[in-house]
């Protein structure tokens, strides 16, 4: 590898560096996926136009599965490729796909979280094939609810036997609480990818990095009908980056990367990196199998690790994560484990860019 290789490494690392010192002035906000490229729309719709063959992922993840309110978290994304011939070119122009999402919260799942999501991204390649930048939209709708039977109001306490649920509470008397709402939901987001040309038997360096805003349309998901008690969905941003580096002798790949989102003021990261060891003689082979084990601090909050398997088929990962807040402290112990799987289908055209684990 040449010393503009090495030159851009180094610059890299350095800004997944500088955004490190950046996130810890701020404190860690929402629950996310820690395999976040085995979800890629969730991550980002202008993935979708990044594989070549029709994709099937799937997580799970349950944090805090030994306290009374656990969080339950899964995904499923489905992407299929849009690609035309001519003779016997194959020109990737982008892909369509569909995205679930569900969450349940609290005690007994009272709390309940639901989004469906149609993506779309369009291609653009450069620098004779080895640059792409994709844009990617995504549209659909959400919903919140929660359950009025494991709710407790101060209105239900009476001064002789403490809490009586036989006594409506003050706000269902005034009709002003719904338990549920629905809204519709928008975003967009860029992907940019460089792998530039190498000759077997010399290391090989790809880049990637994306942006993308979720909820764009900032609906109101308020429960409430009172007036002045309209809460407007902020945007969330994401920004994600990273490096494939193969060696000569490719029988293994480091991937580091990372994964900064902010929403109304607050802020997460995560940092780390991706280790793929092939089990077979080279990357290249039709046939490869590879494990992968994988770190990360999500800063100011906890620490991840990640094993996985992956075939030119199928994967299969499972991470878990350990709080380092003071949250480990009040909840003895408070973790999570999460197990992600994807499938693919004949590969139509050779996958030339490529993000970990997808």
């Amino acid at each position: 590898m040449n010393k503009k290789n090495y030159i851009k490494i180094i610059a890299w690392i350095g800004l997944m560096v500088f955004m490190t010192v950046q996130a810890k002035k701020t404190v860690a906000q929402d629950a996310s996926f820690s395999q976040y490229y085995a979800a890629p729309l969730l991550l980002n719709p202008a993935l979708s136009g990044n594989q070549t063959s029709t994709y099937f992922g799937a997580n799970y993840r349950q944090k805090w599965r030994d306290k009374n309110f656990p969080i339950n978290q899964m995904q499923f994304s489905a992407i299929h490729p849009i690609i035309s011939k001519r003779g016997m070119k194959h020109n990737h122009l982008g892909g369509v796909g569909v995205s679930f999402y569900n969450e349940t919260s609290g005690n007994e799942r009272a709390l309940k979280q639901t989004s469906v999501r149609l993506n779309a991204a369009y291609n653009l390649f450069f620098d004779r094939g080895n640059q792409k930048i994709s844009f990617g939209i995504n549209g659909g709708f959400g919903q919140r609810s929660f359950d009025y039977a494991n709710l407790k109001w101060g209105t239900q306490y009476d001064n002789y036997f403490g809490y009586n649920p036989s006594i409506q509470s003050s706000v269902e008397q005034d009709g002003l609480l719904n338990d549920r709402v629905s809204y519709p939901v928008f975003g967009g987001g860029v992907m940019w990818f460089y792998s530039p040309k190498s000759r077997r038997g010399k290391a090989h360096v790809s880049y990637f990095a994306g942006f993308s805003a979720e909820n764009l349309n900032q609906p109101d998901v308020s429960f409430t009908s009172a007036e002045g008690s309209k809460h407007e969905l902020p945007v969330l941003y994401k920004v994600n980056a990273g490096i494939n580096f193969t060696p000569a002798s490719e029988l293994f790949k480091i991937s580091p990367n990372l994964l900064y989102q902010s929403r109304d003021g607050q802020d997460q990261l995560n940092i780390g990196a991706y280790g793929t060891y092939y089990l077979s003689s080279s990357k290249f082979r039709k046939d490869f199998k590879s494990l992968i084990i994988g770190a990360w601090y999500r800063v100011n909050d906890a620490f991840i690790m990640n094993v996985g398997y992956e075939t030119p088929r199928y994967s299969v990962g499972v991470s878990y994560d350990t709080n380092t807040t003071y949250l480990d402290y009040n909840l003895a112990g408070g973790s999570a484990l999460e197990v992600s799987l994807s499938y693919k289908l004949k590969r139509k055209k050779k996958q030339k860019f490529s993000t970990p684990m997808m």
